[in-house]
């Protein structure tokens, strides 16, 4: 899982507290992205009570476990003691004012916090269920066992300070994106790539070829915006006819200077394919992927650029057909390393793809 992909969801985030609105419900379930990357919030979840009574587990049942992954990500300040030791009735606040009161952005943090440790665990492991978190509320200590299962230290300490017991503690999510900047996430993240995917996914809504369009027009000075801490050129392609120029071999690793807001910038590009009604629109698809596998890595040619490539392979439009296959040629050619899980992409998918040809 990207880093990158999470910067969406931050900044919605961010921006929902910004209108004095709050989520109340925050987990994998009601996060949506789109083919593009952009990540949505759904699912708000004001009607659902704030307040939760901790030795009674039906509300949270009822309303926060109908998928019944028994995940708990709910911020310990919800839970209410409504018992004493002895069983007797100790009741803080009145039945409805359990269900009502202010959900506070602190809450969210929380949540999403929660939803971050899962998506960056290598087992996808939920750090809490309902019985866990309890105890995490109850526990003296700090102790967030599946913090150690993260490898990325600054990440580890981001999802730590979103995940404190003491509301208090938690940052706004404002706060947290100014001080991951250049940390958890690269500077082009503010600077450039979340303010141009917002063109793509705010009203009015563009087509896919208009989206192709506004990508043909732009794509050199993406590559350079993202590549600007690289000082070796890969190589180059001309965006008239679709030629495409060897990349210099300078006798460094090649793989290591890919950047990584480009593998971004393909899946937006990739995203539109299926939607394209133009053969203009296409063969600009193809430079355009042919021009982002010059600055990728062969991983990304060979698992997000390929596959779209051939589909084109098979297009209704003879010169998209004809386009495509040079691109796939073109295209295997920068493959430097294949893992072995793709060491029968020839006989298995490339050769079969191209038959139908």
């Amino acid at each position: 899982m990207q880093v990158v992909s999470q910067q969406p969801d931050f900044q919605n985030s961010g921006n929902t507290h910004l209108f004095q609105v709050c989520h109340g419900d925050i987990k994998l379930e009601n996060i949506l992205i789109t083919s593009w990357n952009w990540v949505l919030l759904a699912d708000f979840a004001s009607f659902k009570p704030t307040y939760l009574p901790e030795d009674n587990p039906g509300d949270y049942s009822y309303f926060f476990d109908a998928s019944r992954r028994r995940t708990c990500y709910i911020a310990p300040e919800r839970f209410i003691q409504t018992l004493n030791p002895d069983g007797s009735s100790q009741v803080l606040l009145p039945e409805e004012s359990l269900r009502k009161g202010d959900l506070t952005p602190a809450m969210d943090i929380f949540s999403a916090g929660c939803a971050l440790t899962e998506l960056f665990n290598e087992v996808h492991d939920a750090p809490f269920d309902l019985s866990e978190l309890l105890a995490y509320c109850s526990s003296e200590d700090n102790d967030f066992k599946h913090l150690d299962n993260l490898e990325d230290p600054d990440i580890r300490e981001l999802i730590r300070s979103m995940s404190e017991r003491n509301p208090a503690r938690r940052q706004s999510a404002e706060v947290y994106l100014a001080q991951e900047r250049n940390r958890v996430f690269p500077e082009y993240f503010y600077s450039f790539l979340q303010p141009y995917m917002l063109i793509f996914s705010a009203a009015p809504i563009l087509s896919p070829d208009e989206k192709i369009s506004r990508l043909r027009k732009d794509m050199q000075n993406i590559i350079k915006i993202l590549r600007t801490d690289i000082g070796e050129e890969k190589g180059s392609v001309e965006s008239g006819d679709g030629d495409w120029k060897e990349r210099e071999e300078d006798g460094g690793d090649s793989e290591n200077s890919e950047a990584d807001g480009l593998v971004i910038i393909t899946a937006l590009v990739t995203s539109c394919i299926r939607g394209l009604h133009h053969c203009t629109s296409k063969l600009h698809c193809l430079d355009m992927l042919l021009e982002l596998a010059v600055h990728t890595s062969s991983e990304t040619i060979l698992d997000r650029i390929l596959p779209y490539v051939i589909h084109l392979v098979r297009d209704p439009f003879p010169r998209v057909r004809v386009r495509a296959i040079h691109t796939v040629t073109n295209c295997l050619e920068l493959v430097k390393s294949v893992p072995c899980s793709d060491a029968n992409i020839f006989p298995e998918y490339v050769l079969p793809g191209l038959a139908a040809v």
